[in-house]
């Protein structure tokens, strides 16, 4: 017996909702810098790596951005995350001195170096992180920056960009359909 077409359309609607509204979970490892991070001679010799079973993660910076690379760790890796999806960062080995953070801008390198601004925006959960514990992102409208970054508040230069998408998932057709 096939199901009426409004039980398929209620189900999909049901499954996509689930899967926009998933978590994922990005791990944070603070490391030597890799030649491809994007602050590899600029800044403190240590510097986040992240990773994720996701494809959030890309490898190098720019125009030599590669594809998503899932489950390695990436010195300074971009992520491309979902407004509208929930992200936990995990720290894993980040003591005090080195904690994560998400900001709205990137710290600048003049003369002397000009912080960067913290995000709060969406923002729950340790903010900074530090090891064992966990910052949760969950991107809504509300953030109309396309770019972010993720940095120590500590020590600059550590971290990476972010970039924020709408999600498709998030959308739903208002076109009705009848038997």
């Amino acid at each position: 017996m096939a199901l009426p077409r409004r039980a398929l359309v209620a189900f999909a609607i049901l499954v996509l909702g689930f899967a926009a509204a998933q978590e994922t979970l990005i791990e944070v490892l603070v490391e030597n810098k890799a030649p491809t991070h994007p602050y590899a001679f600029s800044g403190s010799a240590a510097g986040f790596s992240v990773r994720s079973n996701e494809p959030v993660v890309r490898l190098g910076y720019g125009s030599n951005l590669s594809a998503a690379v899932l489950n390695e760790f990436v010195s300074g890796g971009e992520l491309w995350l979902y407004r509208g999806s929930t992200y936990r960062f995990r720290m894993l080995n980040s003591s005090t001195d080195l904690p994560f953070a998400l900001y709205t801008s990137a710290p600048s390198a003049g003369g002397a170096v000009t912080p960067a601004t913290p995000l709060k925006q969406d923002v729950s959960g340790t903010n900074p992180a530090t090891e064992g514990t966990e910052l949760v992102f969950a991107p809504t409208a509300a953030i109309t920056q396309l770019q972010l970054f993720y940095d120590s508040p500590s020590v600059p230069f550590t971290g990476g960009r972010v970039f924020l998408f709408e999600n498709p998932n998030n959308t739903v057709s208002t076109t009705t359909t009848t038997t």
